[in-house]
């Protein structure tokens, strides 16, 4: 009686998000579930009342089709080639619905990161319920602030490099299509504390930060070497008065500088997006590799 009356009255204290998105669920014997996706700046990277997120780890996985997000803890995911096994410490929470903190510009550094953790949910699918279909409306990912926004089970770490585990769901951008189909488990996948095998796949909704901008083919700029390990060197920018604007793979900025010799020895592993601005207005986008 207690668990009626409280659903019958939490509601009345959620608070409105930003952005929320329903994604949807099908297995091949017709069970169907859904969960939901958001952001908001005021949201945290643990778990958030008031906008509706609840933490369930401790209740078990239905016979039918369950779907359950998580916040995932970037620092103990581990890394191999070819699989990864997360150990649970690695998750913070279980819930029906995530907020993700950021606003339409992109992410709060100060409120998203915490410990390792970052702005992106994990979905987590039991390999039980596998091949299954996942859903969504590409209409609500068409606005600057969502469009560049995926799923994938690549690490989230070193997105567009896939070279962790192997990956059986490529990066999926949620604008460009209504749904897709996941047959197999994924290459990072974690036991909970009920013996189910579970595989995690990342979403992230991520500003178009590249948008309206004129992409130019300009040959004589090059960066190197690329990958690139400790230095990162731009050419091709003598006698040019120019700012370099760097990005990571979800709309990050990293670094504003007007210096062509850039020190990243520090940075993440990834794929990065480097932006030289021209005081003539010219703009010219090049991707380069971090690798160790």
């Amino acid at each position: 009686m207690k668990k009626i009356i409280f659903f019958l009255l939490f509601p009345l204290f959620i608070q409105a998000q930003d952005f929320l998105t329903t994604i949807h669920f099908q297995d091949t014997l017709g069970n169907i579930d859904s969960v939901q996706v958001g952001y908001d700046i005021t949201a945290t990277a643990f778990v958030d009342p008031i906008f509706g997120e609840m933490d369930i780890q401790d209740i078990p996985l239905h016979d039918s089709l369950d779907i359950r997000l998580a916040q995932v803890n970037l620092n103990l995911l581990e890394c191999e080639y070819m699989y990864v096994n997360t150990s649970l410490e690695a998750i913070t929470y279980y819930s029906k619905i995530d907020i993700l903190p950021r606003n339409c510009e992109g992410y709060d550094t100060n409120t998203s990161i915490n410990n390792g953790i970052l702005p992106f949910t994990t979905i987590l699918i039991k390999n039980d319920y596998l091949p299954l279909k996942m859903k969504w409306d590409s209409l609500q990912f068409t606005n600057i602030c969502e469009s560049a926004s995926l799923v994938t089970d690549w690490h989230p770490g070193i997105w567009f490099d896939a070279i962790c585990a192997d990956v059986t769901l490529p990066r999926t951008m949620l604008s460009e299509q209504n749904e897709v189909w996941i047959n197999t488990p994924s290459g990072i996948q974690i036991e909970n504390q009920f013996g189910d095998t579970l595989s995690m796949f990342f979403l992230a909704i991520i500003p178009d930060f590249l948008d309206n901008i004129s992409l130019l083919k300009e040959e004589n700029i090059k960066v190197f070497p690329n990958p690139s390990t400790n230095v990162l060197f731009i050419e091709g920018l003598e006698n040019t008065n120019f700012r370099i604007e760097i990005y990571d793979a979800i709309g990050q900025k990293k670094i504003t500088t007007d210096d062509s010799k850039i020190d990243i020895s520090t940075w993440e592993n990834g794929m990065y997006y480097l932006q030289v601005l021209t005081k003539e207005g010219q703009q010219v986008i090049r991707k380069f590799i971090k690798t160790k």
